[in-house]
């Protein structure tokens, strides 16, 4: 029997409600055997760097840093087209005082990170678990957060303020949709085994968006603490038809994301190709 393939998602609602009919039997994964693993997205981003799991869910920058070593499936993506992650405090502050603040980020390699440092050119960072970064701010421990995942509709609820969405700059900016996250698989993998781990995501996100109600227990067991109506925007947010898969307007907003990285020395150009099918060159 051949070994079962180690894939790694965050228990976030886009991930759960993505990946349910693929771990949980409900759909033919054609003689493939998964071993599931469930971690916030930086610690997955983290192992990432020590190639731990076969196939994992990254944060677009993450994965830009290690691209050497895995390659990106065209199903599984979290865009956004006018909306993304949001810079917060506990008043306003204009963009010419960024430079004197402390920042708290949900990890250094997420692509929220990312962004902040692309848009506004400020280094004073600081890693926090997504679901502590509100608190961060309100206890004054940083003057400022960017949060993503559920906490991007419930910051104003703390007393909040949103100095700026991340997500909305990049639309207006270049009229693409902003890529958040991938699913990537080790490049050791063999070809053909890609392709079929990228088909057999895009057979659960169609089976998950055919039977909306199947995977509510599933999502729920991983969200136990979040509002049924936060956990449905969240899933009407992040899982679309770019999940599905990536189109052409898609590509070319990961391809500028990793080119203006480059650009600014955050990460380090390859020639390698990004994703596992059409799109490699």
């Amino acid at each position: 029997m051949n070994k079962p393939i180690s894939l790694a998602f965050s228990p976030c609602p886009n991930d759960t409600f993505i990946f349910d009919a693929l771990v949980n039997g409900k759909i033919d994964t054609e003689g493939l055997e998964f071993d599931t693993h469930i971690a916030d997205v930086e610690a997955l981003n983290k192992a990432a760097f020590s190639n731990t799991y076969d196939v994992s869910k990254l944060s677009y920058s993450a994965f830009f840093n290690i691209v050497e070593n895995y390659v990106a499936m065209t199903s599984g993506s979290a865009f956004c087209d006018d909306f993304g992650p949001i810079l917060l405090a506990k008043k306003q502050f204009h963009k010419e005082e960024f430079s004197k603040l402390t920042v708290a980020v949900p990890g250094l390699y997420t692509t929220a990170a990312m962004l902040y440092r692309y848009f506004y050119n400020a280094s004073a960072l600081k890693p926090y678990l997504f679901l502590d970064i509100e608190n961060a701010v309100i206890n004054n421990q940083v003057d400022m957060g960017v949060v993503i995942h559920e906490n991007v509709f419930s910051f104003q609820k703390k007393g909040l303020v949103e100095i700026a969405n991340l997500g909305k700059i990049w639309n207006k900016t270049h009229n693409l949709p902003v890529p958040l996250g991938c699913i990537a698989t080790k490049r050791t993998l063999k070809r053909e085994l890609k392709l079929k781990i990228n088909k057999l995501i895009k057979k659960s996100i169609s089976y998950a968006f055919e039977n909306p109600e199947s995977s509510a227990l599933y999502v729920r067991k991983h969200a136990p603490e979040t509002p049924d109506d936060i956990i449905k925007k969240h899933i009407a947010t992040y899982v679309n038809t770019y999940s599905i898969e990536i189109n052409e307007a898609a590509y070319k907003s990961v391809l500028l994301l990793y080119n203006e990285a480059c650009r600014i020395n955050l990460i380090k150009r390859t020639k390698k190709a990004i994703f596992v099918t059409k799109f490699e060159k």
